[in-house]
């Protein structure tokens, strides 16, 4: 928990609890449901992210997969797969074909998927630089 005010009362992390109100259940239940919608989503991004990657280790860059396809290989449905994949062509990750029926990892999305993060070097990236140092 993050430091208290200067009365001493807590802060919550997302404004909305403190210890002076304690939640109703109906709210805990509603702050689940929220998390774990959240999780959920997150999940289906780095899978289609994994998805996409290996097609692009596959057959080369930028490894187009047909949405369909996505929705039947991740077991999603369609509209959480339309969501997802908005978020991710809105952050830069992917593109789309002029359609919208493919998808397809951008330079930036394939460093992602094998990264986990774009700022940080992969396992295969940390060996090969190791050994040049040996």
């Amino acid at each position: 928990m993050r430091q208290g005010r200067r009365d001493g009362s807590p802060l919550s992390t997302d404004g909305r609890f403190t210890m002076a109100r304690k939640p109703t259940y109906e709210e805990l239940e509603q702050r689940v449901r929220e998390l774990e919608t959240r999780l959920s989503e997150e999940k289906i991004e780095w899978s289609i992210l994994h998805h996409l990657s290996r097609e692009w280790d596959a057959v080369g860059p930028p490894g187009i997969v047909d949405n369909r396809d996505l929705i039947a290989g991740l077991g999603i449905t369609a509209d959480q797969a339309g969501a997802v994949l908005e978020k991710l062509f809105k952050s830069g990750a992917i593109d789309k074909d002029a359609g919208g029926y493919a998808s397809y990892l951008t330079p930036e999305g394939y460093t992602l998927a094998k990264n986990g993060r774009p700022d940080r070097p992969s396992a295969d990236q940390l060996d090969t630089s190791n050994k040049q140092n040996q």
